[in-house]
């Protein structure tokens, strides 16, 4: 969420796309509202979830394709799902609200959440818990455009994973920060991703703290 100078003097937002990984029971969803409420006085929050965090039920639904409506939001908190309770992936956000059976093996948002997200939010921060469940390990196409267009879209993207292996190593080349939580899982599948050192750094330096406070947490900027 950083600013700079154009020589004509238009402040152009520079977007962030900020990893946060940790081990389960942590405090990551608690630390993801408690920070969507804060961001949420000044500016729109979207949470896609996978209909399963209790912490997000509350939050109202966004339909993104009404895109004059989404243009009046300035602030607040909604949330889309990426999955139902019945366990059937859902096209989600469409008005018609279709349903297909969940492939297991198919890890990608349908591509009209993609195209809404990206053409009708304009400065929001967007919140893809638990992201590993709806993209796949190089990073879907949406994902990517996603993150290659959030300075031009300034929408701020955060990606959470319950450990560095979660995460979908092609996130790991648009990042700007980390956040670490504890966690016990091997991060060598990650090795030779953008920031890997710095990452199991940070990771060695927070599970030594996480001795005496569980739900310790560091941040890493990259830039």
């Amino acid at each position: 969420m950083k600013t700079r100078q154009t020589p004509q003097t238009q402040a152009i937002r520079q977007a962030d796309v900020t990893l946060i990984m940790g081990g389960r029971r942590r405090g990551k969803s608690t630390f993801i509202r408690q920070l969507a409420e804060k961001v949420a006085q000044t500016r729109p929050v979207l949470i896609v979830e996978t209909n399963r965090e209790h912490k997000f039920f509350d939050l109202p639904m966004l339909n993104l394709k009404n895109k004059d409506e989404i243009a009046q939001i300035a602030n607040g908190i909604y949330r889309a799902n990426a999955f139902t309770y019945e366990g059937y992936r859902e096209v989600v956000l469409r008005v018609e609200s279709k349903y297909r059976a969940a492939d297991p093996k198919l890890k990608q948002l349908p591509t009209d959440v993609y195209t809404y997200t990206l053409d009708n939010l304009r400065n929001w921060v967007i919140f893809f818990d638990d992201c590993k469940n709806y993209t796949d390990d190089k990073i879907s196409d949406w994902c990517r455009d996603l993150c290659r267009n959030a300075s031009q879209t300034m929408n701020d993207l955060f990606f959470t994973g319950h450990g560095i292996s979660d995460i979908p190593s092609g996130l790991f080349r648009f990042s700007t920060k980390f956040i670490m939580f504890a966690t016990e899982d091997n991060p060598m599948s990650r090795r030779g991703v953008s920031g890997f050192e710095e990452l199991l750094k940070l990771r060695n330096q927070v599970n030594e703290k996480a001795r005496t406070n569980h739900y310790h947490y560091q941040v890493y900027s990259k830039s």
